[in-house]
């Protein structure tokens, strides 16, 4: 199925907008794309509540991020979560590239949230689990995300690394009532709520990262990076 679709400089997948204090819980699982974070280049991978509609973002994740200079550079993956506008808080446990990843964000009520991820092998051994917690002030509760981003310094957004191609959800992953939410009291998978779709574009409004239908089963989909675009630039 194919939703409404929005453009954004450092996010492609899909976000349910709803009423203020709607959305209790949201889920994702995923495959860790091979990234290739060379030339300085980034790219995050996470589930969250907010940030779309309003200025907190609740999340957790993976992020791939450069490590080392030149022949000795190579791509680490952080696990971690965020209660935005507070600063990221990184797992001691590291991911891998093919790694499964399991994730949800729930709202507590009264401001009150909860991040949980597990990475495992894709033969199903447990790498690790990350558990995050946080009254978050002003969060409005209203929306839930599942997204790659070009992530951001003090300078802007930081250069998007080519992941390839990044998929989420059951048909990918089968791990079940995964891409699922929780909205006005309605348990389903992501695609019940006719969520919109968001491409990553850049200044000159060319596609950076572009994210498929949602599969028939109403949980699944892939973002795929554009190839085609060589140069990104922050806004």
């Amino acid at each position: 199925m194919r939703a409404s679709t929005t453009s954004s400089e450092n996010w492609a997948g899909y976000v349910i907008t709803s009423s203020d204090y709607s959305v209790h819980n949201v889920s994702m699982s995923m495959i860790i794309p091979n990234t290739d974070t060379s030339g300085n280049s980034y790219a995050a991978f996470w589930v969250g509540i907010d940030g779309y509609n309003d200025n907190t973002v609740e999340q957790t994740g993976i992020l791939a991020e450069p490590s080392g200079f030149g022949h000795n550079s190579k791509t680490v993956y952080k696990v971690w979560y965020e209660f935005y506008p507070a600063a990221p808080v990184y797992a001691s446990f590291s991911a891998s590239a093919g790694d499964y990843v399991y994730a949800n964000v729930t709202y507590n009520g009264y401001g009150s949230f909860t991040t949980y991820i597990m990475v495992e092998t894709s033969g199903g051994q447990i790498i690790g689990t990350f558990t995050g917690h946080a009254t978050v002030s002003n969060a409005l509760d209203d929306s839930a995300e599942w997204i790659v981003e070009a992530p951001a310094s003090t300078s802007g957004i930081l250069p998007l690394a080519d992941f390839g191609v990044a998929e989420f959800g059951y048909d990918s992953t089968h791990i079940s009532l995964t891409n699922y939410a929780t909205v006005s009291g309605n348990y389903e998978p992501m695609g019940y709520f006719s969520p919109t779709e968001i491409i990553m574009v850049n200044q000159a409004g060319q596609p950076q990262a572009t994210p498929s239908a949602i599969s028939a089963d109403l949980t699944s989909f892939n973002v795929t990076f554009d190839q085609t675009v060589t140069a990104h630039h922050g806004r």
